[in-house]
């Protein structure tokens, strides 16, 4: 969970830490001590970045910020207050389904229970059954959200509610709808190379209207790995704003269950069915089962099916919380009637065959700085983490790299400009149960994927319970350097000459700050076949600010096969072939060369 936190004073920033510290590392916290004006930007941001918002303060300070951006209770952030001496915990906003009652809970037991939290939600004061609890714990969606309160209201009153189904769960009051609860449903779908995305979304739209399945129940869209670029899916997933991910070949065949398979599908791709096993290994990494209720239909080189989630025991779930909350007369009528007509994968898997059930809580993941691959450039933590993780996840060359060092260990490998995908894959692997470890290349934060993962991490609250952690290597800029000598003893910065990720006029701008800075300056990425000449551009830069005789160094293959090292001048270095197993370094006005060796002076009196 991503929680941040405001305080306003020195005793409430001290108290926002200590309680910041109690949530440990399966959550993102972060504290900031208010300044002029910070008020409304900072919550704003708030709203939009984190699950948890909690003020140190007065509440009335709080209740003003947060006005301008509360929209319903199915969406908005937790919001607690606090005071500065930690004596009252008043859950402002979201306190069932964004949590907020429970946050006063836990952050009650992180002050050693000094703390009273003030609840002043009516099913928690009278201890009544909470529908939209209850629906967020068991991943129903909540179709009507009006109605929420009518169904709180009767059950408050100790009224009759009668619970039905047909193709969704209504809570119903003399025979008259108030609530609709949809069990969320995957499409798995798979097509031609370049399908429009009309023929994509006619299929779709037509199975939803033969299935009277409502569409705001669709919460994923899966297929293969070699659609993950494909953009009529794409297209759809994002008119339903709803995840999509993509499964390996391997992923797939290991998916357990009797489905409709395809030679042709199998020899174009390498399994015989892609549509229906990708929802169901959607649905079971997301709820713990599943059940096909759309089996394979194809249209116009499209196929698709939909899954959702089985679980027959919500019928008496159900009725034991509502009889033992409510003492109600209950008329449970409940049979979760989506899949009364479905086929029933977990049940009908071959027995001999392995189970491939997600595991009830989540994996781990550790993103692991590797150096440069070979096993004595490795930190020991980082050999540690990868044997002890169930996966290995990366970029294909780097998991060449150390197939060797560890043998026999499952990876999953990605390609060039498939980062997204790769770091998606590994947060659904951890999902569902799985240890994870993705490898990066030097430090997994200095261009690597940390930063992505934590990103993804914020776009989708699924993986707020997944433990992250970010383990150091040995950068390019350092085993280089250590290699021509010790260039970097003083001040320097590093640039990317790559412009996938950022513009070619704002990579001059950086160079043309650090040159006119007479820091050291260390290129990452100097050229490739499509960049050639883009050393030579730097080079043209830094000679603005530079003398053509400023000591320079290049660093090829750190820590492999062809480990060399090169010294030459600035003038001489925009002349000079290089490629992206180089880095580059250009020296200060006082570097220098000893002994064969670049060296930078720190500036130290003998």
């Amino acid at each position: 969970m991503i929680i941040s936190f405001l305080s306003f004073t020195d005793k409430g920033e001290a108290l926002a830490n200590k309680i910041a510290a109690g949530f440990g590392k399966k959550n993102t916290c972060s504290v900031t001590r208010c300044g002029d004006g910070q008020l409304g930007e900072w919550t704003e941001n708030a709203f939009k970045t984190s699950q948890a918002i909690i003020y140190v303060g007065a509440s009335g300070i709080a209740v003003r910020a947060i006005a301008p951006f509360i929209d319903n209770k199915l969406t908005d952030p937790a919001v607690l207050v606090i005071d500065e001496l930690g004596q009252h915990i008043v859950p402002l906003l979201s306190g069932h389904v964004g949590g907020a009652n429970q946050l006063a809970g836990v952050i009650n037991d992180i002050l050693g229970g000094a703390s009273d939290p003030v609840i002043t939600t009516a099913t928690d004061v009278e201890n009544r059954f909470s529908v939209d609890v209850w629906a967020k714990e068991n991943n129903l969606i909540i179709y009507d959200k009006s109605g929420i309160k009518h169904v709180a209201a009767k059950l408050l009153k100790g009224e009759e509610v009668i619970v039905g189904s047909d193709i969704n769960i209504t809570y119903k009051s003399d025979e008259k709808a108030l609530l609709t609860l949809l069990p969320p449903v995957i499409i798995g779908i798979g097509c031609k190379k370049d399908t429009s995305f009309q023929d994509i979304e006619n299929l779709v739209n037509k199975l939803l209207e033969e299935n009277s399945i409502i569409p705001e129940s669709i919460s994923c869209i899966a297929s293969i790995d070699i659609k993950a670029s494909e953009d009529g899916i794409k297209k759809l997933a994002a008119d339903y704003n709803v995840p999509f991910v993509t499964y390996t070949v391997e992923q797939l065949k290991e998916v357990q269950g009797k489905f409709s398979e395809s030679g042709f599908v199998m020899d174009k791709v390498g399994v015989g069915n892609v549509c229906e096993r990708s929802a169901v290994l959607a649905a079971r990494r997301r709820f713990g089962s599943a059940k096909l209720i759309v089996n394979k239909t194809a249209l116009n080189g499209v196929t698709v099916a939909m899954a959702t989630l089985n679980d027959e025991r919500l019928k008496e779930k159900l009725g034991c919380e509502l009889e033992d909350n409510t003492k109600n007369t209950l008329n449970a009528m409940i049979d979760f009637a989506i899949g009364n007509s479905g086929n029933d994968i977990d049940s009908i898997a071959d027995n001999d065959s392995k189970s491939v059930e997600a595991k009830t809580s989540p994996g781990y993941i550790k993103i692991v700085g590797m150096g440069a691959g070979d096993y004595e450039g490795m930190t020991i933590k980082a050999v540690k983490a990868i044997e002890a993780a169930d996966k290995i996840v990366g970029y294909t060359k780097y998991i060449e790299l150390i197939h060797d060092i560890f043998p026999g260990k499952e990876t999953y490998a990605t390609g060039m400009m498939q980062e997204v995908q790769r770091c998606q894959s590994a947060l659904d692997m951890a999902l569902s149960g799985e240890n994870i470890v993705i490898v990066c290349s030097g430090d997994a934060g200095v261009y690597g994927m940390a930063g992505l993962v934590l990103e993804l991490t914020e776009e989708d609250s699924r993986y707020s319970d997944i433990d992250i952690e970010v383990i150091p290597g040995v950068t390019a800029a350092l085993s280089g350097g250590a290699i021509l000598g010790a260039p970097l003893m003083h001040d320097f910065s590093v640039i990317s000459l790559s412009d996938l990720m950022t513009p070619w006029d704002v990579i001059e701008k950086r160079l043309d700050a650090a040159a006119s800075s007479d820091m050291a300056i260390v290129l990452y990425n100097p050229s490739s076949k499509k960049r050639s000449d883009y050393l030579s551009k730097a080079c043209d830069i830094f000679l603005k600010y530079k003398p053509a005789s400023t000591i320079c160094g290049i660093a090829s293959n750190i820590g492999r096969e062809g480990e060399a090292k090169k010294i030459v001048t600035l003038g001489e270095l925009k002349n000079t072939e290089t490629d992206m197993f180089s880095t580059v370094f250009i020296g200060n006005s006082n570097t220098k060369v000893i002994g064969g060796m670049m060296v930078t002076p720190r500036g130290y009196t003998f």
